[in-house]
């Protein structure tokens, strides 16, 4: 069952409001309007009843939501030309669908079934004259990240041709499967040249002394004992290099606030050395 849910009156929309401004700086000022509808997907949930659907997703003084047809046939939603539908890949940790599924398990007062399928999708219903391929490619860029998301795109010169070509019950959930292979760098070896490039091309956003760190670890004797014994090999794996990276990034370990810093006060002349804002 798809519930989906938009504004009675879109202009109440702050998110489409926002997402207008960016779009006409971005992608074309010819485009006149944006409407935002919220996608609640559900399968194999029997105590899941439309009204109750209606009840969890939406705010009826502020909001509809439609289980039976396409909110984008509805009239205070017409005069679109492009559709864009955004949704999870399957394997990819849904935050919404998390929510969503303890609010129905709390309605219903029982755990749903391990085999029931929960999705969630944000459409976007664009007004805007025809825009060429450059622009239109442009457009569908804005809302999507395709590493961890999937689109479905409609271009319609009237939304009733939504019905001849509808948009999925549900999506693939499934990840496919696929062949692990190790990777093995011999950052042992590596020169400082070699460790700069790695860093580099991994998008990994080490600096030269993280690498040259990373590299003194796996040439010391002992790390290079407990590898082999453990039947690791002294090399290092791509999967090691990603999380040591992480684990050091500045989103982690902030490594500008936790650096030695060099103050200076303007109106004193003061200078101050600071080890770690922390």
């Amino acid at each position: 069952m798809r519930t989906e849910v938009f504004y009675k009156d879109p202009q109440l929309d702050g998110r489409a409001k926002k997402l207008l401004k960016q779009l006409k700086h971005s992608v074309s000022p010819s485009i006149s309007n944006i409407k935002i509808v919220d996608i609640y997907i559900s399968n194999g949930i029997e105590q899941l009843s439309a009204d109750l659907a209606e009840e969890l997703f939406s705010d009826p003084v502020a909001q509809k939501a439609n289980t039976q047809k396409p909110a984008a046939l509805e009239k205070e939603l017409a005069d679109w030309r492009y559709l864009v539908e955004i949704t999870y890949k399957a394997g990819v940790t849904n935050p919404v669908a998390i929510t969503s599924k303890n609010t129905i398990e709390a309605a219903i007062g029982k755990k749903i079934p391990d085999t029931a399928i929960i999705q969630t999708a944000t459409q976007y219903l664009i007004d805007s004259p025809v825009l060429e391929k450059n622009l239109l490619e442009k457009l569908k860029k804005v809302f999507f990240n395709p590493l961890i998301q999937q689109e479905e795109f409609r271009e319609f010169n009237t939304p009733e041709e939504l019905k001849k070509n509808p948009l999925p019950d549900i999506y693939p959930y499934k990840v496919v499967k696929s062949d692990v292979v190790i990777e093995k760098i011999p950052i042992h070896q590596m020169e400082e040249k070699e460790l700069k490039e790695i860093s580099e091309k991994r998008l990994l956003a080490l600096s030269l002394d993280e690498m040259n760190a990373i590299k003194k670890y796996f040439t010391d004797k002992d790390t290079e004992k407990t590898r082999i014994d453990a039947g690791i090999g002294h090399e290092a794996t791509d999967v090691e290099l990603e999380m040591i990276a992480q684990t050091w990034s500045e989103h982690c370990k902030h490594k500008i606030f936790q650096s030695t810093i060099e103050y200076k006060d303007n109106k004193t002349g003061k200078t101050e050395t600071i080890k770690s804002v922390f």
